[in-house]
């Protein structure tokens, strides 16, 4: 998987419907993909809670932020950047947005108890930093993902926070999105309470990986073709400045002989002129002879 931080926006784009609707269905939200594509337009769709749409546009406004800071290069794995990110995909959901919890939570399905919140500075830090001490990129962002979700350092939106905080830095090292496809989210949700309850983080590594991958998959051909086509623009632009460069000499070259032309034409003048002036000079002398050898009147009679 190549590291190319346009096409992995280009794909984010691309996908952009979709993404918004794996992470809503993250939370059960009640639409389908063709309802989510009609929200994005800009238009709603009857049948649904006032409050499942305010929600549904909270997680598109979510991808559109994440998207403006990887392309302002304004994304980090910081804990600013997680707050502004919790911030507006849980709006109306959390008893405290935009910073870490402050009371205890829990997590339903699981009797595994999430760190104390006097505890969470500290762990975010320890976690940031054991990381980026993976050499994968991709295995950071995955690990960032189910540290958010297995702390929980805010009291909702840890896993929609998670899912974005790992785009995110996917997306800033030139790596293509991930989603969880909504047909495979009680694969998720299973893998997830194994996590809660045994701490080991490499059965839901391995299914992030797979999903990445299909997602990379779909558009590896496509990609291709898009190398393909920047080496064409490249070659063609190649030609037009060799094509540029042989005009620009040419150019100079008619400039010269153009230059030669001048000068020529300038001495065939000054010739002609020369010549005019010596066939006046043969006549005068022509006139003259005829003048001297003309009848002498005769002597004198004596």
């Amino acid at each position: 998987m190549k590291q190319d931080k346009e096409k992995a926006l280009f794909i984010a784009k691309k996908v952009f419907a979709e993404l918004v609707f794996d992470i809503q269905s993250l939370e059960g939200m009640p639409f389908t993909m063709p309802e989510v594509q009609t929200y994005i337009q800009g238009i709603t769709v009857g049948g649904h809670k006032i409050t499942d749409e305010k929600k549904l546009k909270q997680q598109i406004l979510g991808w559109r932020t994440l998207l403006q800071l990887v392309e302002n290069n304004a994304f980090s794995i910081t804990k600013k950047t997680a707050c502004l990110l919790q911030k507006i995909i849980a709006k109306d959901e959390a008893l405290e947005i935009g910073q870490f919890r402050t009371g205890q939570v829990s997590i339903a399905g699981t009797e595994y108890t999430p760190p104390h919140a006097d505890k969470l500075d500290d762990i975010f830090q320890t976690t940031i930093t054991a990381l980026l001490q993976l050499e994968d990129i991709r295995e950071q962002a995955y690990r960032l993902h189910l540290d958010v979700a297995y702390n929980q350092f805010f009291y909702d939106g840890n896993k929609r926070t998670g899912l974005l905080m790992l785009n995110g830095h996917l997306m800033s090292n030139g790596y293509p999105p991930l989603s969880i496809p909504a047909k495979r989210l009680t694969e998720y949700n299973q893998g997830m309470i194994r996590l809660y309850e045994t701490g080991e983080h490499e059965e839901m590594t391995a299914f992030l990986k797979e999903c990445h991958q299909e997602m990379y998959g779909r558009f590896e051909g496509q990609l291709q073709n898009t190398k393909t086509c920047d080496k064409m623009d490249e070659d063609m632009g190649q030609s037009l400045e060799d094509l540029e460069t042989r005009i620009v000499f040419q150019e100079r070259a008619l400039e010269k002989l153009s230059e030669a032309l001048v000068a020529q034409q300038c001495q065939l003048d000054e010739i002609q002129q020369s010549i005019r002036i010596l066939a006046e000079k043969w006549r005068d002398m022509a006139a003259n002879d005829q003048h001297e050898d003309g009848p002498q009147p005769p002597p004198p009679h004596y």
